[in-house]
């Protein structure tokens, strides 16, 4: 056997037996073919380890420099099976682009030259920019890091999982029943949170790990504040039922200018750049030039006090109002191009309503109601609370329809939020009182009360940083 074995071998290497597959395939006669089949078998089935050993001691003898060479390529590639490493770095990234994160981390556990490539940060990038992760990162985490806090952000969002701070409107908010906290905004350049009162104060905070601390009370208004909108960093609007819009200097500490904007309380204000839209208890719409304090432009037709405005792009406004109505104004010309009926169910007043992405959602009764802004056909009906809904804030995802989150607050003293693309519904319980404004951002819910308190749920991890 190993006589016609050796014969076999000298015949295999002068004939070109580890040439190119092509040629193999090419040149390798049938007879070979059997004398190869019958080898292999000898080998996977007679042979000892030691006999194997020998006769590849033989073979390998019998090989030129040239037949060695391509059998190192063959044996290191059977040994490592690393194509990845091998590769030029821009196409094993493109490669590890196409797996799932949870492939990819099951990837770099092979080495270490995989482990290098499945960890960093131009890998990550890609699946953060997928998830839709805002590209700030004021932590400087990896992007690895980054990509799973957002997952458990989006996770614990879908689950309604959150820690809950609570903050008392004032040292003395306990035990003065008078005083209830009618709105808040939040700043995302600073991390400050305004909140307005119906003593006519205005309270700042600011954003801390454990929550808020207050850090200024502001004093000029004579009765109810009902809105607060941030201008610049420093830059605070409100208005008030005493018929003014206010500017203040946050740094100072000081009203810096005093509008008498309307006749009666103003309800409502809403920024946009440097100009400011206000809805009012005398049926109008104003818009206001923030730095001459001007008006610029009336919008007239409502039948009742206005109690909300919004923006829809940069041609419309729109306003809600006692009169059941929701009416979409021109920005420029000041001309009503529609008017939405929302219900014919008393009260029906439109409380308040949020604009995304060419939808309006309305606050009205017991229930929010979604319209389509061009064509004022309604999307959708939510209802759950069991009293009046006081605010609400839409947020649908860029370029869907049906994709997103609608949060309320209620005088049944609950915050709700919808998962549109399922209609899943979760609830968030711990006011005391009647809701009065929310703020939504990505990774928090701040709420106001008639409780008088400031209430921050928020989802993401203790290791999560505010990506404002």
């Amino acid at each position: 056997m190993y006589q016609n074995l050796c014969k076999s071998i000298h015949h295999f290497s002068s004939g070109g037996l580890f040439k190119s597959s092509k040629s193999r395939k090419t040149n390798v006669s049938k007879k070979c073919q059997k004398e190869i089949q019958q080898i292999l078998e000898w080998y996977e089935g007679e042979w000892t380890d030691s006999q194997k050993m020998d006769v590849l001691y033989e073979v390998l003898c019998k090989l030129s420099v040239h037949e060695l060479y391509n059998t190192t390529l063959i044996l290191n590639l059977r040994r490592y099976r690393d194509f990845i490493s091998k590769l030029p770095h821009n196409l094993a990234l493109k490669i590890l682009s196409y797996l799932t994160p949870k492939d990819i981390l099951n990837a770099s556990e092979t080495c270490k030259s995989w482990f290098e490539v499945c960890t960093s940060d131009t890998t990550w990038s890609v699946k953060c920019s997928q998830l839709g992760v805002p590209p700030n990162n004021p932590e400087s985490l990896s992007q690895l890091d980054l990509f799973k806090n957002n997952v458990l952000l989006l996770s614990n969002w879908k689950e309604g999982i959150c820690r809950v701070h609570c903050i008392a409107g004032s040292p003395h908010s306990l035990t003065d029943k008078t005083e209830k906290i009618r709105c808040v905004a939040y700043d995302a350049r600073t991390g400050k949170i305004a909140t307005g009162l119906s003593t006519g104060e205005i309270r700042i905070w600011t954003l801390s790990k454990s929550g808020a601390a207050l850090t200024s009370t502001l004093f000029s208004h004579a009765k109810s504040v009902w809105r607060v909108e941030w201008y610049k960093a420093n830059c605070l609007i409100s208005c008030s039922s005493d018929g003014t819009i206010k500017i203040w200097n946050i740094k100072k500490g000081m009203c810096q200018k005093s509008i008498e904007a309307h006749e009666g309380k103003v309800w409502t204000i809403k920024c946009d750049g440097d100009v400011i839209f206000s809805g009012s208890d005398d049926k109008l719409v104003k818009c206001w030039e923030i730095k001459r304090c001007e008006q610029v432009q009336t919008y007239a037709g409502h039948n009742g006090s206005v109690f909300c405005v919004d923006i829809s792009g940069p041609d419309l406004v729109l306003s809600g109002s006692a009169d059941k109505t929701v009416r979409v104004w021109d920005r420029i010309s000041g001309d009503c191009v529609r008017s939405i009926w929302v219900t014919h169910t008393s009260p029906g007043w439109i409380m308040s309503m949020s604009v995304s992405q060419g939808r309006v959602a309305c606050a009205h009764n017991d229930k929010v109601s979604v319209f389509h802004i061009n064509t004022g056909v309604t999307v959708k009906t939510l209802q759950s609370h069991k009293g009046t809904v006081e605010c609400v804030k839409m947020k649908l995802e860029s370029g869907t329809e049906n994709s997103g989150i609608v949060v309320t607050g209620s005088k049944d003293k609950a915050i709700h939020y919808w998962e549109l693309e399922n209609g899943k519904l979760h609830k968030l319980e711990g006011h005391k009182d009647t809701v009065s404004d929310i703020v939504r951002t990505s990774d928090r819910i701040i709420s106001v009360s008639a409780d008088t308190s400031l209430r921050i749920w928020k989802f993401g991890s203790p290791n999560i940083p505010s990506y404002r």
